[in-house]
């Protein structure tokens, strides 16, 4: 798991963590006696790490290490100091445990494909769903998506100044963005490494199902708070503007294009973008690399991104949802593309006959 994904508890039960970059974890709290009590352990296995050394700590031996030193008390208070400290690493190995425990374990996110995850390993996810090829032929799906520990590591910056806003609060949390990214890399590939096939969606379900060693059908997975949709009844259907920016692939700089919700930047562009853009017309006149950086991580934590382009990149496209702006984005995208020339000309027109557009 992530380092991250661990911080709302640490943080609940009164613990201060650094690590940074380094292969280590720093871990600290005050004792009830005042000790300045700190203690390291790997980043790898970092939950079996903080278990192993809660319940190696001896508070004997930690009360006479520190028993004379300059401004310590008498030896019972040092005594019963030690023992407090025991019962704060114990309670904080058993608080982390439970949030690993939790990760790892299999969900169902969606029953109507059947489609189930688990976080495996430190940076990737487990999904298993079901896709129906015909009324007699489903395919039992199987991957894993990893996640880059960089990407991550800049969400959360970005998941922290929003919840320092005041006027727009993200109130996602920093697990569960980590989860729509992971659960929006699978649905969008374009293919997969393993798949088997059945004449029925029962049978299919119950491969799964012995397949993850669950027994029954995993429990539903519940977010804490419910993700904003981009599209809204009374509002009408959203649709997207198309953003360029210059990005690095294989060393070099090349033009990656991002579908973002018109609604969602019309709505939050004085929050993400320059102060000088009032309004989106002077933001599409203007905007700069810099200010799609600005909006982009904001966005995709908004469910407001369709997806990403650059022909530079293996894989082109990087889709982010499956709303029907979304999709239209990419239609018209793709129709942007083909014009231009005679045959183009009629193949763009086609496609959006095709969309009813």
């Amino acid at each position: 798991m992530f380092l991250y994904q661990f911080e709302e508890k640490w943080e609940e039960l009164g613990w201060s963590v650094s690590y940074d970059d380094n292969d280590t974890v720093e871990l600290s709290q005050g004792s009830p006696a005042g000790e300045d009590f700190y203690f390291t352990v790997p980043k790898l296995n970092f939950c079996d790490e903080v278990f192993d050394y809660a319940n190696d700590f001896d508070p004997e031996e930690h009360a006479k290490e520190n028993l004379g030193m300059s401004g310590a008390p008498g030896l019972r208070e040092l005594l019963d100091d030690a023992d407090a400290i025991k019962r704060m690493l114990l309670e904080l190995s058993d608080a982390l445990c439970k949030v690993e425990r939790e990760a790892t374990r299999w969900y169902l996110i969606d029953a109507d494909n059947f489609e189930c995850r688990r976080q495996f390993g430190t940076e990737e996810f487990e999904f298993y769903a079901i896709t129906k090829i015909t009324d007699h032929d489903f395919m039992a799906v199987h991957e894993f998506v990893n996640l880059d520990a960089l990407d991550i590591r800049e969400l959360r910056k970005l998941l922290l100044l929003s919840l320092e806003d005041e006027k727009h609060p993200q109130k996602t949390s920093l697990s569960e963005a980590i989860i729509d990214i992971a659960e929006n890399k699978f649905r969008s590939l374009e293919y997969v490494s393993s798949y088997k096939s059945f004449s029925s969606f029962d049978d299919a379900k119950q491969y799964i199902i012995g397949e993850m060693g669950t027994e029954k059908v995993p429990e539903l997975f519940k977010k804490s708070v419910t993700s904003s949709r981009s599209e809204d009844e009374n509002l009408g259907p959203d649709e997207a503007v198309f953003l360029t920016r210059c990005v690095d692939e294989d060393y070099e700089s090349v033009e990656e294009t991002v579908a973002i919700s018109k609604r969602w930047l019309e709505n939050n562009i004085k929050e993400t973008a320059d102060e000088e853009m009032s309004d989106l017309e002077t933001f599409l006149r203007n905007y700069t690399t810099d200010d799609v950086n600005e909006v982009l991580g904001m966005a995709i934590l908004n469910n407001a991104v369709a997806f990403t382009y650059c022909d530079a990149r293996k894989e082109a496209f990087e889709m982010y949802g499956t709303e029907s702006w979304m999709v239209m984005a990419v239609v018209d995208f793709v129709a942007s593309k083909l014009e231009g020339s005679a045959e183009g000309d009629n193949a763009a027109s086609m496609v959006k006959k095709l969309f009813a557009r």
